[in-house]
């Protein structure tokens, strides 16, 4: 009950790696994978208000021996690294910049905390096995009317991006202190509202940003792809339906690693590959117009 289980994907199909059981309290809400400090991380989250960061094995599974022969093998046990705390409600959504070593989580009470991730070895690229996570409380965030937050994005560029569905609302907070200097509050910077704020037509369902943390991309429960503006949360970009008018709610998105092709994952079933060249292009021309730039684009 409430378990998390790894799988390790090869050419002929997946095999169970790790195993926990009984370490939420409650469902498990959402789970991310990073790499940091040379490490593979899960991390999770749960309607028992917590979220916990384990360190996935390399070595997958162990032998199982009797008198002097391999009877067969069993997934090792996955023990948490270290625990965030801080939140008292159901938390809903996760985010993670391998980049900057932050873990931002979000709850139905609309809290958001900003973890930062430092390693308690002071070289852990030179002893990964030893390494081991603490945190640090970067930002407490508020949602101004308490409402719950429903999806997260950090930039790589020192800025999050909220939603919540309640208001259909996006938010975009500056991480402040970022970066972290001497001196600096355990408790962390508490923030209220946003530095910008824009409502949307229909509520999102899912949102990625690209990896230079410029463009965002959002599905909508209504089917509907759009690129936005990161900096200003402007629509830059409107995707023509791929699939059906009126389509299923979008679910997931992906883009493709030279990042020309933007994958769409639908309630129904279906899988459509946009274009989304032009998704940047016109979000490159939205932002020289608003320095007052003429575009040559």
């Amino acid at each position: 009950r409430n378990g998390i289980e790894v799988f390790l994907l090869h050419p002929g199909g997946a095999r169970l790696t790790q195993t926990a059981v009984g370490m939420h309290a409650a469902t498990v809400t959402t789970l991310m994978y990073a790499h940091v400090h040379g490490v593979h991380l899960l991390i999770t989250a749960s309607e028992d208000a917590s979220v916990r960061v384990w360190r996935l094995s390399e070595g997958g599974q162990r032998s199982l021996f009797r008198d002097r022969g391999e009877i067969g093998k069993r997934p090792m046990p996955l023990a948490p690294a270290c625990a965030l705390v801080g939140h008292v409600e159901a938390v809903t959504c996760l985010d993670v910049s391998e980049e900057l070593g932050l873990i931002a989580s979000a709850s139905a009470g609309g809290t958001i905390l900003v973890h930062r991730m430092l390693p308690s070895d002071p070289a852990p690229s030179a002893r990964p096995s030893a390494w081991a996570p603490t945190t640090q409380l970067l930002s407490q965030i508020r949602h101004p009317s308490r409402l719950g937050v429903d999806l997260l994005a950090i930039s790589r560029l020192g800025f999050l991006i909220s939603f919540s569905g309640a208001d259909r609302a996006l938010r975009r907070y500056l991480l402040s202190p970022f970066p972290s200097r001497p001196g600096d509050s355990p408790g962390g910077a508490e923030m209220e509202g946003g530095s910008m704020t824009v409502e949307v037509e229909a509520s999102l369902s899912v949102m990625l940003l690209s990896p230079d943390g410029l463009t965002l991309f959002t599905g909508s429960v209504d089917g509907e792809v759009t690129a936005r503006c990161a900096q200003t949360l402007g629509m830059v970009h409107r995707f023509p339906p791929p699939l059906a008018p009126g389509g299923a709610p979008v679910l997931s998105l992906a883009l493709s690693p030279c990042r020309n092709f933007l994958l769409v994952g639908t309630a129904d079933g279906r899988v459509a590959v946009c274009t989304a060249r032009q998704a940047f292009v016109d979000n490159q021309r939205h932002v020289l117009t608003a320095l007052g730039i003429d575009s040559v684009l």
